[in-house]
């Protein structure tokens, strides 16, 4: 039973891990285009090709956007 909870709770720890590796992942990717994009092309415009194309979800585009997403 103790093996359980151990393993529980490493597998708890490595997606909380994984879970905000992928969201700075996220957040520096974003920093890196989503300004640089917006110079260029609109906010609206920028969104709707990250959503598509990178299959980010609506809310880490307002999230690292700072703004409301579509």
């Amino acid at each position: 039973m103790a093996d359980i909870g151990l393993r529980a709770q490493a597998l708890s720890l490595a997606v909380k891990r994984i879970t905000e590796l992928q969201r700075q992942i996220t957040e520096l990717v974003l920093a890196m285009t989503g300004d640089r994009l917006t110079e260029i092309v609109f906010a609206a415009g920028v969104k709707a090709f990250l959503r598509a194309r990178c299959n980010l979800s609506v809310i880490e585009l307002s999230t690292y956007m700072g703004r409301e997403a579509p």
